[in-house]
């Protein structure tokens, strides 16, 4: 019988690789802000309505701010007018 001498007996060495969470992928928003003149009271509401959409899209932490789209001064009867409604394409 062959004995084994235990002092010269390599020990496997283990790596321990805590597992990754994925990131989540930020939720992409855009807001769109209108007035149908541009009196000086929808000048103020235009302003305020940029506002609202900046601050709410930046106080959400899972949300990303893409664009702020916007007619100003231009009246809503029709979409055709309404360049920041429309897409880049114009295909609205």
């Amino acid at each position: 019988m062959t004995e084994t001498n235990i002092s010269t007996a390599r020990v496997p060495q283990v790596t321990v690789i805590d597992p990754r969470i994925p990131e989540k992928a930020k939720l992409r928003v855009a807001a769109y802000a209108r007035v149908s003149s541009d009196s000086e009271d929808q000048v103020n509401s235009y302003i305020a309505q940029v506002d609202f959409y900046s601050k709410h899209i930046a106080g959400k932490e899972d949300w990303e701010m893409v664009d702020i789209y916007a007619d100003e001064g231009i009246s809503g009867l029709e979409a055709r007018n309404r360049d920041g409604w429309l897409s880049p394409a114009g295909d609205r």
